[in-house]
């Protein structure tokens, strides 16, 4: 069984809109529903599981509807920290250890379905329990104090850029999350409770710079150019 969980509770307020991020259009059609068919059309994905703000649980159930989609099993309310709406989206689930569930973002509609199997291919072959996509840094990353002074300039070669989805077997992250929840830990994507509180390696996928997150306005006018650039090779 492979999962796709769907992270879509965030608050939005760096978009500076009274709508969620999630459901702004791009050309014509909400970016949440072009999150979910990158993962309704893939014969790997079994099922979807959409956790959001308590106020977009019905709007997401009906453009759910309204636009066909199959594969999402259940719309629920998130936390009030990504977090947060990760576990009970986890809790939620009735999987068993060896399943593999992919937690993305909603506001990341660019993803490649080639890297999504990639991803669960590293874990069906049992290579990984754990893999993500990343790609590497462009820029030069500098280390500063509370100051604001530089304290370091970490090997760029070596960084890369996190992006979802995030593949694990469900086992594993499951057990991490409760851990993280118990000890009050608090990360900001799920690879970092896995690195925190196992020992697991995490494989990371190179994938491309298209898997923007849609998170301020300025995004709005990349993913329009992003739509065109994919139509114009079409």
């Amino acid at each position: 069984m492979t999962t796709a969980i769907i992270v879509a509770a965030g608050s939005s307020s760096r978009m500076k809109t009274n709508i969620s991020k999630q459901l702004i259009e791009l050309d014509g059609i909400p970016v949440i529903i072009r999150t979910i068919n990158v993962f309704e059309f893939l014969s790997e994905i079994d099922s979807v599981l959409i956790v959001t703000r308590k106020c977009d649980i019905e709007i997401i159930k009906k453009l759910v509807s309204e636009h066909n989609i199959k594969k999402v099993s259940a719309v629920i309310e998130g936390g009030s920290t990504r977090q947060e709406s990760v576990f009970l989206g986890l809790s939620h689930l009735n999987s068993g250890n060896d399943d593999i569930v992919l937690i993305h973002d909603g506001a990341r509609p660019f993803v490649s379905a080639d890297y999504i199997k990639e991803i669960i291919s590293e874990l069906r072959s049992g290579s990984s329990k754990a893999a993500a996509i990343g790609v590497p840094v462009k820029d030069t990353i500098k280390q500063t104090n509370e100051r604001g002074y530089i304290e370091n300039t970490p090997d760029r070669s070596k960084l890369v850029s996190i992006q979802t989805p995030q593949g694990f077997r469900y086992g594993i992250i499951m057990e991490a999350h409760k851990k993280a929840k118990e000890l009050n830990l608090s990360v900001t994507d799920d690879c970092a409770v896995i690195e925190a509180l196992t020992s697991e390696p995490v494989k990371v996928i190179t994938g491309d710079y298209n898997n923007i997150k849609i998170t301020t306005p300025e995004d709005i006018i990349l993913g329009e150019a992003i739509i065109a650039k994919i139509q114009n090779n079409t």
